[in-house]
Formats: C-alpha cells, structure tokens, sequence
C-alpha cells in the first residue's frame, strides 16, 4: 500500500509541475489562475496511471488480456475455493501471459514460498496424507494477488439447515418491509460464523441485495451484485445455493448452470427447455 501512495503522490507531483510550465507561458493574468490537476485513472491489476478512460481501456486490453491464472486441483478447475474430500492427488497452477508469479503455500505443517513459471503440479509441496484447509497467494510482479483456498478431507463448521431457514426468513423480511436488507442484521442474527458460513451467508445477502436494487430500479447496481453473489455462491451444492445460482444463471443468460437444478426445484424444468431439447422432428 505504501508503494501505491507514493506512485501516486509522484504522479501528483509530475502532473502538477507540467501544468505549472504550461502556465508560466501565458499571459501573466493567466498564468495566476489556479489550474485544476486531472484526475488519475488506475489500472485496477498493475496501478498504473492515465489520464482518459480510453487510454486505460487500451492498456487493460493490450497488456492484461492474455494474462490468466487459475488453479486445477484434482482435475477440476477451481475459481477461488473448493475442496477435496478424498485428500489432494492433483494441485497444479497455471499462468498464462506471465513470465513468472510468486506463490505462497500455507497449511497445517506447510508453509512454503516459491516462483512458478508457466504450469506447475505443487502437488510435492503437500504432505500425501494433508487434511485442513490449504491456502494458495499468487502474486504476478507489479498485479494485484490472487487467492485460493482449498479444503482437503474435512471442511469447517457448515450449519446448513440453521443457516438455510435465516436467509429465508431474512430475505422474506426484507421484501414484504420493502427496505434495503443490512448485513450487521443478519450476522447478528446467526453469531458466530466459520469462513465458510460467513461466505454462505454473504452471497445470500448479496442475492437478497440485488433483487432489492432491481427492484428499486438501481439497475447498475443490481447487476454488480447479482455477478458477485454468483462467485460467492458457486462452490456450495446445497438445495438452496444450487436453485439461487441456476436463477443467476438465467439473469446472465449462463444456461450450462441450470444442470446443476435439483430435481424437485421449480428451476429443473428451466434445464430441459435450454438443456435438453427436443428432436428436431
């Protein structure tokens, strides 16, 4: 964080004194009038700095748009969390577009730190008989970190059915009191909660939220928290996540999803009509 402040103070500094000479150069009643700095925009994965969004917009595209990273465990891609109940036989990271990324290893009796160029199995790095939960930080020279989180032969604390019936009953409360949905309410209402009980419960909440921006006709709203409920929401296979991520899914028009709809969920008959077609006679 110190070295973004200090990128962006020099920048200040370098487009304060460039407007400063262009002032001296015109007519000495000019030349006191305060001339504004203008505003920076930040590449939000390498800090850099433009002045238009159209220069960002072609930074972002030319430099970042090869650049990916993601994580196969067990011959699944996981997108930033998952697990393995029958322990880790595959723990391989790719990255693409990036000479090299540093990554950190840390779990019960592991803690490791290495550079990964290209696609790596760290599978070594595991002990063949690790339980608990494993965290992986990918961190590419000069981009923002990655995380993953991988829980291997046994998960935390998941109260599913308590957990379950407050979402319900919270989010009934907040359409029939017709007011935005508060997230302290909620947490408070259920206690103490394990990472990933706090992580159910956030991306209800943010499902709660968006329906309620949507219907207030926030529709630029709704639609960053409708996105970020479906990643919070997308490793759990619960009833409940798995009927809310096939109606994202709908929203999104992201139809392979619907396969994931339980067989007595309203949403199952949504999987035939997109899935499962008739024959063409």
């Amino acid at each position: 964080m110190a070295d973004w402040k200090d990128f962006f103070e020099d920048n200040k500094e370098h487009f304060g004194q460039f407007l400063d000479s262009l002032a001296e150069r015109r007519s000495s009643k000019r030349a006191h009038e305060a001339l504004p700095v203008p505003p920076l925009r930040f590449c939000p994965l390498c800090h850099a700095a433009f002045i238009e969004d159209s220069e960002l917009a072609i930074h972002i595209r030319s430099l970042h748009g090869q650049q990916y990273i993601y994580l196969r465990v067990n011959g699944r891609i996981i997108r930033d969390l998952g697990w393995a109940d029958r322990g880790i036989s595959e723990l391989r990271l790719v990255s693409l577009g990036f000479p090299r990324v540093q990554v950190e290893i840390c779990g019960p009796q592991v803690h490791k730190f290495l550079d990964v160029r290209g696609d790596e199995d760290l599978k070594r790095l595991v002990p063949a008989d690790f339980e608990g939960e494993l965290t992986l930080r990918v961190t590419p020279p000069g981009n923002r970190e990655s995380q993953f989180t991988i829980y291997s032969r046994s998960l935390p604390e998941f109260r599913c059915e308590a957990l379950d019936a407050l979402i319900q009953t919270m989010s009934l409360r907040c359409f029939e009191a017709d007011h935005e949905p508060d997230i302290i309410e909620w947490r408070e209402r259920m206690g103490e909660t394990s990472a990933l009980e706090n992580r159910y419960l956030n991306g209800f909440f943010e499902y709660t939220l968006a329906f309620f921006l949507e219907k207030t006709r926030q529709f630029r709203k709704a639609k960053e928290h409708f996105e970020e409920a479906f990643g919070l929401l997308l490793p759990f296979r619960t009833a409940l996540s798995l009927s809310a991520q096939c109606v994202l899914g709908l929203r999104m028009n992201c139809f392979g999803v619907l396969a994931k709809a339980p067989s007595k969920s309203v949403v199952s008959s949504l999987d035939v009509f997109f899935n499962k077609p008739f024959p063409s006679n």
